[in-house]
C-alpha cells in the first residue's frame, strides 16, 4: 500500500492577508451588527486657549469693520458717459466671470470696475483674464476696499 504525505506549507504572506482579512470581517460585524441602529449623535466640543484665540478673534474684528478702507488696485473695465453702455458691459462681464462688477458715477463718467487687490502684481495678472473681453480695461488705484472682499479674488 502506498502512502501518500501530504504537508501544509504557510506562507507569511497568506497567513497575513488572512489575518488581514478577518480584521476586515471583524469591523464590518462591528459597525453593522454591534453598533446600535438608528440615529446615532455625536457631539464634538473644541476649546482654544491662549493667544491663538485672540489673534483669530482681532483678525475677525479687523474684516468685520466696514468703515475701515484699505488703498489698492482694481480692474477698470469701462469707462463712459453713456450708461446704457455701462450696463451693457456690466452684464457681459458677469455672465463670463465669477466676480461682481460695480459701478460707479464721477461726473461725467460712469466707471465700471471689479476686483480687489493690494499690490499691483496681482492686479495685472486677473487684468491679463479680463483683457480678452475687455480690451480696455487697464489696473486702476483706489482707497476704497474692504479687507473682507481681498478674500474673493485669490
Amino acid at each position: 500500500m502506498n502512502h501518500v504525505r501530504v504537508a501544509v506549507v504557510r506562507n507569511s504572506s497568506n497567513v497575513m492577508v488572512a489575518k488581514r482579512f478577518s480584521y476586515f470581517v471583524g469591523l464590518l460585524v462591528a459597525v453593522f451588527v454591534v453598533l446600535p441602529k438608528g440615529d446615532v449623535q455625536a457631539q464634538v466640543r473644541i476649546v482654544e486657549h491662549g493667544p491663538f484665540t485672540e489673534m483669530l478673534d482681532k483678525y475677525a474684528d479687523i474684516n468685520r469693520d466696514n468703515s475701515r478702507r484699505l488703498a489698492g488696485y482694481r480692474v477698470q473695465i469701462l469707462a463712459t458717459t453713456d450708461r446704457m453702455k455701462l450696463e451693457e458691459a456690466k452684464t457681459k462681464f458677469e455672465s463670463i466671470y465669477p466676480y461682481a462688477a460695480d459701478w460707479k458715477h464721477e461726473a461725467p463718467y460712469y466707471k465700471l470696475r471689479t476686483g480687489a487687490f493690494t499690490d499691483r502684481a496681482r492686479a495685472t495678472a486677473f487684468l491679463y483674464k479680463v483683457k480678452k473681453n475687455f480690451p480696455s480695461a487697464y489696473p486702476a488705484t483706489v482707497r476704497d476696499i474692504r479687507p473682507s472682499e481681498l478674500l474673493n479674488y485669490r
